[in-house]
């Protein structure tokens, strides 16, 4: 039977802009690092409400994920459940 994920810190990003978003994820894994927090759950939204899909957090998170400043203490990203928010919502495993 798989273990399920323990949330250990959640970030709800609803309503941020994309650069707003991304810096305040970024600030965010730092922090957790540091308190040996490492597994996430980031709230991104569904996006529903944008005109265009490519300028959605949701959309753009996974690649956030994996650039060289992220990527380097990311060890998994997984769509979260649906208690847990399902297609808006991520888990983030860091390293």
């Amino acid at each position: 039977m798989k273990k399920p994920f323990q949330i250990q810190a959640k970030l709800d990003l609803h309503g941020y802009t994309l650069n707003d978003a991304y810096d305040t994820f970024f600030e965010f894994v730092e922090y957790c690092l540091e308190q040996d927090v490492y597994n996430l759950l980031i709230v991104t939204g569904k996006g529903s409400n944008s005109k265009e899909r490519g300028e959605t957090i949701n959309y753009q998170f996974p690649h956030w994920c994996e650039n060289p400043f992220l990527g380097k203490y990311i060890k998994s990203v997984k769509p979260a459940e649906i208690q847990h928010g399902g297609g808006g919502a991520f888990y983030v495993r860091l390293k």
